[in-house]
């Protein structure tokens, strides 16, 4: 076993961030002023030498996943590193405003939003990890171990806490290697890895809520369709089967991102055929597997310096857009943490404080679900009328409201259905004028 500098359970000045993707990008951030040093290890190579723009010699574009940061994850992430929000604008992110550049479209129903001053960024993943780790590498404090896996947790005895981790690397060496730190921190996704480090470790499996089924994703690097009107972001739902996104990303490009339940064939959906009609593709799509939304509930028996972060911790489904705006607010709670708790003594204070956020973003994302795509729903529109309905909704979609703010009466009135009585004919208009 190799062993680099330091020893067990000693080495405090050192953080562990598992997983290189936008959350753990973000969590290294966070990190780096508690931490002497920050070690991100990742399966892939290093972020920093990675193009702004993944391109394939073979075909014209490659497909990559889409992120959007919302209002309220912009304002986080700057908060959390100045001047981040305008290296990717310069690198070629973009910026529309989350009402009139929303476009909702469900069951042969389409709908506009209304201007309300929100500003959206969206970038494809790949630029994301590339401006934050060219960030890090900038900003310092930050070493990459590229090509690893991470395979166990090293926990001291006495205390229950996780003191380093042990690895492997992927190039063909055998040998395992540990690494101490004072805080581990798993960014590694949709993976059920952390899973079975507990399980290795002795420690029960932390409880977890999943909602919805296995989906598969179908995504596709497009030029903008013309006939779809002017250049929006839009948002498709059929039936609460499939739902798709179509979403700006550097260069001109659009990532069309569809989501259909495993048993249906891609062919069988209108959304799909829709999308292809009017899409001018540049390269072949990819198909992933997208497994369901899922919350791991964080509890006293976990091992302690060990958080979930990122996907790790809560995800959703990627059509909807609010995994990356969760990780950059997150990060910041996570900082302010940090600097009023450098010794880590009460680090589960940052995970009850997260919770609320955490709830009312996956209570959103079922009501989303439900409200626009359920056969039978009690609604007559999926977007209500009026433009002070339509702010008020999307301002909670844009998780910059509670979801209470929808228990307006005025709100429902444009979304449910006019259902008049056989007595509404006879009632008498009040105030109404008679005639003698």
């Amino acid at each position: 076993m190799g062993f680099d500098e330091g020893h067990p359970g000693r080495n405090r000045s050192r953080a562990i961030v598992v997983g290189s993707g936008p959350a753990g990008l973000l969590a290294a951030l966070a990190l780096r002023e508690t931490f002497r040093q920050v070690c991100v290890i990742h399966r892939g190579a290093s972020p920093v030498a990675a193009p702004l723009s993944r391109r394939d010699p073979g075909r014209a574009v490659s497909n990559d996943a889409a992120l959007l940061l919302l209002a309220p994850g912009s304002e986080a992430l700057e908060d959390l590193s100045p001047g981040a929000v305008d290296d990717l604008l310069e690198a070629g992110a973009v910026s529309f405003e989350a009402g009139a550049g929303f476009r909702w479209r469900s069951r042969g129903l389409e709908a506009g939003g209304a201007p309300n001053g929100l500003e959206t960024l969206s970038a494809s993943r790949c630029l994301v990890r590339s401006v934050l780790a060219r960030r890090l590498e900038k900003l310092g404090g930050v070493r990459w171990v590229s090509r690893a896996e991470v395979i166990g947790l090293d926990v001291a005895e006495g205390t229950q806490e996780v003191r380093g981790v042990f690895y492997r690397r992927l190039d063909g060496a055998d040998e395992v290697q540990w690494r101490g730190s004072g805080l581990v921190v798993d960014s590694s996704g949709r993976s059920e890895a952390v899973e079975g480090w507990l399980r290795r470790s002795g420690f029960p499996l932390p409880p977890r809520c999943t909602w919805g089924s296995v989906r598969v994703g179908l995504r596709s690097v497009c030029r903008w369709p013309g006939g779809l009107g002017e250049p929006r972001h839009t948002w498709l739902v059929e039936d609460g089967a499939v739902s798709a996104s179509l979403q700006p990303v550097e260069e001109g490009r659009w990532v069309a991102t569809i989501s259909r339940p495993a048993h249906l064939p891609a062919a069988a959906s209108s959304v799909v055929k829709e999308l292809a009609s009017v899409c001018e593709t540049l390269g072949a799509p990819k198909e992933v597997l997208l497994p369901p939304p899922r919350w791991r509930r964080e509890q006293d028996s976990t091992p302690g310096r060990f958080l979930a972060f990122g996907d790790a911790r809560i995800s959703f489904d990627p059509v909807f857009g609010m995994g990356w705006t969760l990780a950059a607010r997150s990060a910041r709670r996570l900082a302010h943490h940090l600097r009023q708790d450098p010794s880590l003594a009460h680090l589960r204070r940052w995970q009850r404080k997260m919770r609320p956020e955490l709830r009312r973003a996956w209570w959103v994302q079922r009501w989303r679900r439900r409200l626009s795509g359920v056969k039978g729903a009690p609604f007559a529109d999926p977007f209500p009328k009026g433009r002070w309905a339509q702010s008020r909704l999307l301002r909670v979609l844009n998780l910059v409201d509670s979801p209470s703010r929808l228990l307006a009466p005025g709100l429902w009135h444009g979304l449910l259905p006019a259902r008049p009585t056989a007595r509404s004919a006879d009632r008498p208009v009040v105030g109404a004028a008679t005639m003698g």
